[in-house]
């Protein structure tokens, strides 16, 4: 039994009634991250899920008899991005954060193929501003329904670790730990952290030198690219969600229950037989020889380095990797053709492998018609998916992303200035998490283009496109197209540089007339004034959007919400519709600049 004596109770749900909104404003929880916000109602999510809020027509919340279930969906209502699970998350941003202490929810663990659980923290405000590799994020569990007996539980660091498996996971496999009601703990030290499955220690880590600020509580069921739409949905029941610090003043009874029996917590290490090398049913780390290796991961989400010879890489069961992170030169490595291979993957061959990860230098990495995960690394690489749901990691000004057309949904995640190239059909460019704004851009495709807690400047391109600026002070370009662009927190500024066009406008979801600003290029808007703050007789807001003498340029129908630009005023010309916003705001000149 995890003893807390000496500690004292900071935050409590216990799910006796429904304490969730949109926002938190009000309530213990929220259920959209600002940061992640993908339209009105939901947020992005991760896996092949979108975060909604009830507003969005589905709620994937029920409170009742003392427990909160939360129940995922495929794709039921407008909101979230196409063809995604709509499910549901809950934090605490902006209401509880607490530095060290004992965390700990009970609850029931989905066992649906395709489910994905989870019961974290994150920091206020991420550190290192994107100088290091990684994020700070701890994991008191992560279940998936794939692999329905592990018990995941992770330390994210920018710290270096050479064996993060080791260094960083503590992972349990018994199927008793994940099937009924059962608490999940990890206590939050200076120096240690260390985590409970129902009351008894799982395994201690040392605390990373980035871990020592206040973070929030997160849980959530998100889903994963193998979900079953004729299956039964998945469900993730809570019973409640403690918190505590340490109080030299008091303490507070126990709150954990020991399991029936003692669940095995040691991981078996994986034996080397000759040239082969066998995994568990954990997830591994295999590293082969210069030989003719033969590496097979069994169960686990499996990392297999082959290094030089020609080497069979079997993956297994769960979500596996092929990397030739070791390598001295570049590589070129396909799953879709291994006759391609060059330099330390040539003569290898792959079963069941999903994700490449190349070199330190320029690499060629092809998937196959899988949902694959492909990250170059360090160099310029060229970067070739399938007909999958595809992810790459762009890390360097010269990676190229090749992606055919209706090959899937895809993701570019980059932690450098990003531009998708003409003909690339990837629906989604979204920078890594952290403070250090980037420039990303999409192309002729409708991009869902999604920034980070930096100062990002965000191009939609020619598609009809989906811009959400993050945490800072975004600038959005939505350019050619109907658009819809979302600033998130921060002072943002939503920039217009292409003429306005009958048929064609922007819709702006979160304006904030104290701190946002819409932009206009003198080039498209030449006949609004001059470099500078819109003048104020070139500004006029009425029901109706008509100008009402020649001086009127920029005109806010304060019914409809519409912005119109007409650039003869009360004249004979047409005013053009450029966007929309929310209806009623209190919209002056001074909330316009003109820009060369």
């Amino acid at each position: 039994m995890k003893d807390l004596t000496g500690y004292k109770l900071t935050f409590s749900d216990e799910f006796n009634n429904r304490s969730i909104s949109k926002d938190g404003a009000g309530t213990t929880w929220a259920d959209i991250r600002s940061e992640w916000k993908y339209d009105a109602n939901s947020d992005i999510g991760f896996g092949n899920s979108s975060f909604v809020d009830a507003s969005s027509g589905y709620d994937p919340f029920k409170v009742e008899n003392g427990a909160l279930t939360i129940t995922a969906t495929p794709d039921r209502t407008a909101s979230g991005y196409p063809g995604s699970w709509e499910s549901g998350l809950i934090h605490t941003k902006n209401s509880f954060q607490q530095t060290y202490g004992y965390f700990e929810m009970r609850a029931d663990l989905s066992e649906v193929k395709g489910a994905w659980d989870a019961f974290w923290l994150l920091p206020v405000e991420q550190i290192n501003k994107g100088k290091n590799d990684g994020w700070q994020e701890l994991d008191i569990v992560e279940h998936y329904g794939a692999n329905p007996a592990g018990v995941y539980r992770w330390i994210h660091t920018t710290d270096y670790h050479a064996d993060p498996n080791k260094d960083l996971q503590v992972y349990s496999e018994d199927k008793n730990q994940s099937q009924g009601f059962h608490t999940y703990g990890m206590d939050w030290n200076a120096d240690t952290i260390s985590f409970y499955y129902d009351g008894q220690l799982m395994g201690t880590r040392p605390t990373p030198s980035d871990m020592h600020g206040p973070m929030y509580i997160l849980a959530n069921l998100a889903t994963q690219s193998d979900a079953d739409k004729s299956g039964p949905a998945p469900q993730m029941k809570i019973d409640y969600i403690r918190a505590y610090a340490k109080d030299a003043g008091g303490g507070t009874p126990p709150v954990s229950s020991p399991p029936a029996s003692s669940p095995p917590v040691t991981s078996p290490t994986p034996v080397e037989t000759g040239k082969t090398l066998t995994g568990t049913a954990k997830s591994d780390v295999l590293t082969g020889t210069d030989g003719n290796d033969r590496l097979v991961g069994l169960d686990g989400s499996d990392t297999l380095i082959g290094g030089k010879g020609a080497d069979k890489l079997e993956g297994g069961n769960g979500s596996d990797t092929a990397s030739y992170a070791t390598a001295d030169a570049g590589v070129t490595a396909s799953l879709a053709d291994a006759s391609k291979n060059k330099g330390d993957a040539a003569g290898d061959t792959y079963s069941s492998i999903e994700h490449l990860t190349g070199s330190r230098f320029a690499d060629v990495l092809e998937g196959d018609a899988k949902g694959n995960l492909l990250d170059g690394g360090a160099g310029a690489d060229r970067l070739i998916g399938g007909a999958g749901n595809d992810t790459y990691r762009v890390d360097h000004a010269g990676d190229m992303v090749v992606e055919a057309a209706k090959g899937g949904w895809d993701t570019v995640f980059a932690s450098v200035d990003y531009a998708l190239s003409a003909g690339q059909e990837i629906e989604a460019l979204r920078a890594v998490a952290g403070n250090a704004g980037i420039k990303l851009t999409g192309n002729e495709f409708a991009n869902t283009i999604l920034g980070n807690d930096g100062a990002n400047e965000l191009h939609g391109g020619a598609g009809k496109d989906i811009l959400s600026g993050g945490a800072g002070n975004d600038r959005l370009f939505g350019e050619e197209g109907s658009d819809r662009l979302t600033g998130g927190a921060g002072a943002d500024s939503f920039v217009f540089t292409t003429a306005p066009k009958a048929g064609e406008h922007d819709t702006i979801t979160d304006f904030n007339v104290r701190d946002d600003t819409i932009e206009l290029s003198l080039s498209a808007f030449g006949k609004a004034g001059v470099a500078g703050v819109l003048s104020a007789d070139a500004f006029h807001a009425a029901a109706g959007g008509l100008a009402h003498d020649a001086s009127d340029r920029v005109i806010y129908d304060t019914k409809s919400g519409d912005l119109f630009y007409d650039a003869d005023g009360s004249g004979g010309g047409a005013a053009v519709r450029f966007a929309h916003l929310e209806p009623g705001l209190a919209l002056t000149a001074a909330d316009f600049l003109l820009i060369a």
